[in-house]
């Protein structure tokens, strides 16, 4: 049988778990977003820029989390 103190432990472990993830993807975010800063700069005056950077790529550059 499963005690209160042992659920507790387990939802304890949980949340740290998660919270781990969440910062490890919000590192990933930051990287990815600098990424794509330095493409677009580097690629600002080729023609196709456009069709690249659309609105996704534009959004995805400024989100904050």
């Amino acid at each position: 049988m499963t005690t209160d103190s042992t659920l507790d432990t387990i939802a304890r472990k949980k949340n740290r778990d998660m919270e781990k993830q969440i910062g490890d993807l919000r590192a990933l975010v930051d990287t990815l977003q600098t990424a794509l800063r330095r493409a677009d700069a580097v690629l600002a005056d080729h023609p196709e820029h456009g069709y690249v950077f659309a609105h996704s790529a534009k959004w995805a550059m400024n989100e904050k989390l």
